[in-house]
């Protein structure tokens, strides 16, 4: 089995970096987590040099609330602009704070100067995965091809929780911390030249026209608006919490390794690194088993087992607590981090419309580093009140019981986030949604209603206000104006795009001949696709033109 999974590994690493866009912004995302984590244990050691664990603490709270409250309305501004410059621009950001850091660590800088630099490259490392999660979905040719992409970013986090450490400790045992964060800030640079140019341009992401003209508080707003939205998107809202709970548990373990460790298995102060270490080798494992998901069209049973996964061998541990089973028991939690992660993103990008999608990335990465903080608390809580054993049990019970008091919420999203292949085939052969990515017709497909409607009924009657888009699945009409026929049109053809885009009473009325069955899209959900995709939008006008005999 295990050789078998090696192979499919394989095969999907193969297919997702042969592709030049997929290739590049793995290679970039490698720098990133590599840099991540090296920076993050770089200046712990400068802060506890200086002023001891608590000042480490103290540290560790700088940089993760004000990425907390600053990553959701950050990423906003990737669902306005194009994606691959924001995750370009989010990458020069980076390599420049990391820079300015290390320069200041090396020329001994004080403090609080040092720190208030290492807080803004915090904030900045917020801006990638948001803007990675929105733009993957726009370089792939469908779903297998996206959870293929996940599954190799969770390879690539795994396997930097393991090189970034050690990176540092090779880095600081020939040098200082400022160091690791100038090489840090260099490989972030390469990330920047990696996804640079026109190579990570995606069909929907052409730059429109009033882009460029757009003011920055005019965008701000308009960013956050959307918001408002996403908010009234339940599935949305569910995916994120479930996702971002997971990091209550990678929270808390930071805490309950050292007591794991030191108080109820009785090992040495150099234990806890060792046991953090096992959950990163399970991660490399977990990365295989993220593989094995590519084939899956259903998500949330995976889900559900990565959450058992990541929390039971905890309470397994809190009731036989010995050396050999915590480090398995660990390792095996990694394998549940990397599984959970990579089919809740997937089943988000599904879920979600492509011009929320960095918002919601955005949201999961702030409510990701609130619930480090959070779990790392809340462990010290459990601790003082129930002692080790019984910390460990309630904290490895939570991912569970949260999955399965929403199971019933994420099979519905499920079963939504996956239409029915006639419908998409369907839309996928009007003209103006040919420019649209695999996933994004997919989740068009997703919001399409059936109307069926009786021989000599009329669909439209002109002058009355558009509110619907049909395409034909079955059936003839007849358009007429002013009471004369002008065209008949069968199964494929569509209409009533015309008083959408030009926001116009309907121009002509429709008249089934045959009874008629027609896919529909109301009129937000059809300009919200179009407005999304400016070669699509482009695609409308033409048709618009074409049907009224002027100009696009």
């Amino acid at each position: 089995m295990l050789a078998g999974m090696a192979r499919g590994a394989a095969r999907v690493v193969v297919t997702v970096l042969g592709r030049r866009p997929l290739r590049r912004m793995e290679l970039a995302y490698l720098g990133f987590t590599v840099a991540e984590f090296a920076t993050w244990v770089a200046v712990l050691v400068f802060a506890f040099e200086r002023g001891g664990a608590t000042a480490a603490g103290v540290v560790s709270v700088i940089q993760l609330v004000p990425s907390a409250l600053v990553a959701p309305v950050a990423a906003a501004f990737g669902d306005r602009f194009r994606r691959d410059r924001f995750l370009r621009y989010g990458y020069v950001v980076q390599a420049v704070t990391y820079g300015a850091t290390g320069a200041l660590m090396v020329a001994g800088a004080p403090g609080w100067a040092v720190y208030a630099v290492a807080a803004s490259a915090a904030v900045s490392i917020t801006l990638t995965r948001p803007a990675q999660g929105s733009l993957a979905p726009l370089l792939v040719d469908g779903p297998d091809e996206l959870v293929a992409v996940n599954a190799v970013s969770g390879g690539i986090e795994s396997a930097s929780f393991v090189i970034g450490p050690v990176l540092a400790a090779l880095l600081m045992a020939v040098s200082e911390p400022g160091t690791v964060f100038l090489a840090m800030g260099a490989a972030v640079a390469v990330s920047a030249l990696l996804v640079g140019g026109r190579a990570m341009s995606a069909p929907e992401e052409a730059p429109t026209p009033d882009d460029d003209d757009e003011q920055p508080a005019t965008a701000f707003r308009r960013s956050l608006e959307g918001f408002a939205r996403m908010a009234g998107q339940r599935d949305a809202a569910l995916l994120v919490g479930l996702v971002a709970s997971q990091s209550l548990v990678i929270g808390a373990l930071d805490v309950l390794a050292v007591v794991l460790a030191i108080t109820v298995l009785g090992l040495g102060t150099a234990a806890p690194g060792l046991l953090t270490a096992a959950v990163g080798v399970g991660g490399l494992v977990g990365t295989a088993a993220g593989f094995a998901l590519v084939t899956r069209r259903r998500l949330t049973p995976p889900l559900a087992l990565g959450a058992l996964l990541l929390g039971a061998p905890l309470a397994v541990v809190a009731w036989r607590p010995e050396i050999a089973l915590a480090f398995a028991m660990l390792a095996v939690a990694g394998i549940g981090r990397v599984v959970m992660d990579v089919a809740g993103r997937s089943l988000l990008q599904r879920a979600v419309s492509a011009d929320l999608l960095a918002r919601a990335f955005g949201v999961l990465e702030g409510l990701a580093m609130a619930a480090l903080a959070i779990g790392s608390i809340l462990a010290s809580a459990l601790v003082a009140w129930l002692g080790g054993r019984g910390a460990l049990l309630v904290t490895g019970l939570m991912l569970p019981v949260i999955v399965a008091s929403c199971w019933r919420s994420l099979r519905r999203i499920e079963a939504r986030a996956a239409p029915p292949a006639e419908i998409v085939e369907l839309l996928r052969k009007v003209p103006m949604f040919e420019p649209l990515p695999p996933l994004a017709l997919e989740r068009l497909a997703t919001s399409a209603g059936e109307m069926i409607t009786p021989t000599g009924a009329t669909i439209l009657r002109e002058g009355e206000p558009g509110d619907r888009f049909h395409v034909i699945a079955g059936g003839h009409v007849q358009v007429l104006r002013d009471n004369q026929v002008i065209t008949e049109l069968g199964a494929g053809d569509s209409f009533g795009e015309i008083s959408l885009v030009r926001d116009v009473p309907r121009t002509a009325s429709v008249v089934a001949t045959t009874e008629v069955r027609t896919a529909t899209l109301d009129r937000e959900v059809f300009l919200r696709a179009l407005s999304g995709n400016p070669a699509s939008a482009r695609a409308a006008r033409r048709v618009v033109a074409d049907r009224l005999g002027g100009p696009p």
